[in-house]
């Protein structure tokens, strides 16, 4: 296996949950598309579900202040439909198959904008059904891919990485062996890149 610092991959660690994925990952799409190098979205459970404790005034401030953070980037973004739980669940569900068909960023992107922009709850199925139709994602094929590749499995093998990288939170981004936490720091991946 290659080492990780000899291929050009940008790894995106994003939450569902977090704002500042939302907006990380709207920004690494465009290093990948600039510098023409492979964007490899890595999901992972939102701290709450992994046991980890938050204030709810920090949860409101990371939301006031990454819509600060949109505005200014012209992203849209007009609050939260929690997908804590289920909504998470259901997104996991359908990721992998959506990998296969080489579609996740769409889907991602899409379950993002539901989440941050349209204000739609992710733990509705027709919901995520809705998501899967707009980008010609069969639901019932993705739910059966996902009974042969469980959710859970990978969720933890992104999150084993995201601890051997010494990093806990979401977003956090990897090229090479420059690694940065927090969407504000992807110019020092894209000083990586263009270094590379």
């Amino acid at each position: 296996i290659a080492d990780i610092a000899d291929t050009k991959i940008l790894e995106a660690f994003i939450s569902l949950r977090s704002p500042y994925s939302y907006i990380g990952l709207l920004q690494a799409e465009k290093l990948s598309q600039h510098y023409q190098i492979p964007l490899k979205i890595k999901p992972l459970l939102p701290l709450i579900m992994r046991g980890l404790t938050t204030t709810e005034n920090k949860e409101r401030y990371a939301v006031f202040d990454a819509s600060r953070e949109a505005k200014k980037l012209n992203i849209p973004f007009t609050g939260i439909a929690d997908p804590l739980g289920q909504g998470i669940f259901n997104a996991f569900q359908i990721f992998s198959y959506a990998e296969q068909q080489n579609k996740e960023l769409d889907f991602i992107k899409s379950a993002f904008k539901a989440i941050y922009v349209d204000g739609l709850d992710l733990s509705n199925k027709s919901v995520i059904e809705s998501l899967c139709q707009q980008h010609k994602i069969n639901y019932l094929q993705a739910l059966e891919y996902n009974n042969e590749h469980d959710w859970q499995q990978w969720s933890d093998t992104n999150q084993s990485t995201l601890d051997g990288m010494g990093l806990w939170g979401a977003p956090c981004f990897r090229f090479q062996n420059v690694i940065c936490w927090g969407q504000d720091r992807l110019a020092q991946i894209e000083q990586a890149i263009i270094v590379s």
